[in-house]
């Protein structure tokens, strides 16, 4: 099982446990006390994939407070009824706590999948069975990547290659493999050592990013699934263990969705995150453009020091 499966696993427990089935309810309240026309800018600026990247659950307090912000905003006058319809709702304060405490619950669950010891928590308390047991299988999982040797090699060094790390993850873009991250590795690194060691730090934020995200959005029902039955064409770009992929599909229902998805072609599983969403209508039918990566089905030894330097062939 990589680390993709494990994430789903997991963001598929997290529905059935007291805080997650909360979530979902709020979200149902919510979708029928609100307009569409609200409840839809909501929701885009909660799953948005600007320059904040694949952001988790903080993407729900994080598009509150922006509108919190610009309630009196005139630049932003043609959507002030919407705004204040969110404000004044309640349940949106809820919402934006239960965001608050599965993103602080995600970051902290991060932080032990890093670590040798099994976590055993969620969320400050112990976890259900179920829960617990899929938490542990996406701990193996991270710990098959040789994530331990990474954070030893490079976050064990001196502090100026810590720095460096920092200096960059304050810099990049924090959605995955973008030109505009490989033009800033060019620009930090001095030689080919610092080289390897941004685009180390790049693949390890990448993963991680990812993996939040695909919880998140399993969990919340927005992950996009996709069958051999509704995709129309599809075009496969092997680089090193991951795959630039192009898919089209007739489906302007994905519109709303995520932008993580599960993929299963011809009984293959294979997951993955987007860069962008093009819809056209041409002859009475629909077609949505999606761009991304497919995560690598086998990353055992995902972050061994030959695999981090074949990702610079990545064109990001």
């Amino acid at each position: 099982m990589n680390v993709a499966e494990a994430s789903y696993k997991v963001g598929q427990a997290l529905k059935k446990i007291e805080a997650g089935k909360e979530l979902s309810d709020v979200i149902k309240v919510l979708q029928e006390k609100t307009s569409p026309e609200a409840w839809n800018n909501f929701s885009k600026l909660v799953i948005s994939n600007g320059r904040e990247g694949l952001s988790h659950y903080y993407g729900i307090p994080n598009a509150y407070y922006l509108l919190e912000a610009n309630k009196e905003n005139q630049k932003v006058d043609v959507l002030k009824k919407e705004i204040e319809e969110i404000l004044s709702i309640p349940e949106f304060k809820r919402l934006v706590e239960l965001g608050l405490d599965f993103g602080n619950a995600i970051e902290e669950l991060h932080k032990e999948l890093l670590t040798p010891t099994i976590p055993k928590n969620f969320a400050g308390t112990v976890a259900k069975p179920k829960l617990k047991r899929k938490i542990q299988d996406l701990h193996v999982s991270v710990q098959r990547t040789s994530i331990i040797k990474y954070v030893f090699e490079n976050f064990g060094k001196n502090d100026k290659a810590l720095e460096m790390i920092s200096d960059y993850d304050s810099k990049r873009s924090k959605y995955p493999f973008t030109k505009e991250n490989r033009l800033l590795i060019q620009q930090l690194a001095s030689n080919s050592e610092e080289v390897n060691l941004f685009f180390s730090q790049e693949l390890f934020s990448s993963v991680f990013e990812f993996m939040k995200r695909l919880i998140f959005e399993t969990h919340l029902g927005i992950i996009i699934e996709l069958e051999d039955t509704n995709i129309t064409s599809q075009a496969v770009k092997s680089i090193h263990k991951f795959s630039a992929i192009t898919l089209n599909t007739p489906n302007p229902i994905l519109m709303n969705q995520g932008f993580t998805f599960r993929m299963i072609r011809q009984g293959e599983e294979n997951f993955g995150f987007l860069k962008g969403k093009q819809f056209s209508f041409n002859s009475d039918e629909w077609n949505c453009r999606l761009t991304g990566y497919l995560y690598p089905q086998d990353d055992k030894g995902l972050f061994d020091k030959m695999i981090t330097k074949g990702m610079q062939r990545i064109q990001l």
